[in-house]
C-alpha cells in the first residue's frame, strides 16, 4: 500500500515515477515483442480470410444456383467495406474501455461470424455475414494503438514494420490455400479454418495480452485505491473512472 501511495499526490492518481513495473512503457522487452507477434499473426489471419474464399467464388455460386457474376466482387469488397466501418466502432470503443475487452470481444463475434457464414444456406446471408466478418476485424484497428501503448516514440519502428509486414502475407498465400481446400473439402472449409485458426489466436491471447491502455490501468488503480483507502475523492491523472477530464500530471 505504501508504495503504491507514492503514485498519488495531490488526491490525483498516477504511475510511481518513470520505472513503475504497472506502466506498459516499462514491461520487459520479451513480452512486449511477444505481444507485438501475436498482434502481427492475428493480423495476418484476418488478411489471409480476406481473400481466401475468392477461388472458391464458382463452387458458392454453383450451390446457391446463382449466375449473377457481380457476387464474386461483392463477396470481397464487402469485406473491405465492413473492415472500414468496423475501424470507426472499434477505436473509439477501445479508448472508452481499454484494449483488452473491445479485443476479446472483437475477436469472438469474427470467430462466430466465420461459422455462420461456413453455415450459409443461401448468398445474400453469406454476403452478409461477410460484412460483419469485416466490422469484427480488430487487429487492423488495434495494432497501432498497442505498439504505441507498448513502445516510447522513438522505439516503436521495428514493430511497425513487422507488423505492416504482415497484412501483406494474407493475400499472398490465401489464394493459393483456398483454391486447394476448396478443391479437397469444398468451399465452407474455407471458412471452418479460418475459423479455427482465429479462434486459436484468440484462445492464446487470453493467456497472453493484458491492458496495454494506460488511462485504463490508472482508472482501475484509482479504483481501488478508493475501495481500500475510503476516498472517493481520489482521481486517475487521465480523468475519473467514468471519463470525466482532469489535468494530466
Amino acid at each position: 500500500m505504501t508504495k503504491e501511495l507514492e503514485g498519488v499526490s495531490s488526491k490525483t492518481v498516477g504511475f510511481q515515477g518513470q520505472d513503475d513495473p504497472s506502466d506498459p512503457l516499462n514491461w520487459s522487452t520479451t513480452y512486449k515483442w511477444s505481444v507485438v507477434c501475436l498482434v502481427s499473426m492475428f493480423t495476418t489471419v484476418v488478411t489471409f480470410a480476406t481473400l481466401m474464399c475468392t477461388p472458391a467464388t464458382p463452387q458458392i455460386l454453383d450451390e446457391f444456383e446463382s449466375h449473377n457474376t457481380v457476387y464474386p466482387v461483392i463477396l470481397v469488397s464487402i469485406w473491405e467495406l465492413g473492415e472500414g466501418i468496423g475501424v470507426l466502432i472499434i477505436a473509439p470503443l477501445s479508448e472508452l474501455f481499454g484494449r483488452l475487452p473491445v479485443w476479446h470481444t472483437a475477436n469472438v463475434l469474427f470467430c462466430l461470424f466465420s461459422v455462420t457464414g461456413a453455415l450459409s444456406t443461401n448468398i445474400h446471408m453469406l454476403i452478409a455475414f461477410r460484412f460483419l466478418n469485416g466490422v469484427a476485424v480488430v487487429a487492423l484497428a488495434l495494432e497501432p494503438a498497442i505498439i504505441s501503448d507498448l513502445f516510447p516514440q522513438e522505439k516503436r519502428g521495428m514493430p511497425m514494420a513487422l507488423t505492416s509486414i504482415a497484412p501483406l502475407l494474407g493475400p499472398v498465400v490465401a489464394p493459393i490455400i483456398g483454391s486447394y481446400l476448396s478443391q479437397a473439402r469444398g468451399w465452407r472449409w474455407v471458412f471452418w479454418l479460418v475459423t479455427v485458426v482465429a479462434g486459436t489466436f484468440e484462445v492464446l491471447s487470453i493467456f497472453v495480452l493484458r491492458e496495454t491502455y494506460r488511462v485504463k490501468i490508472l482508472r482501475k488503480k484509482t479504483q481501488r485505491l478508493r475501495s481500500e483507502m475510503g476516498d472517493v475523492s481520489l482521481v486517475s491523472q487521465y480523468g475519473d473512472a467514468h471519463g470525466s477530464n482532469t489535468s494530466v500530471a
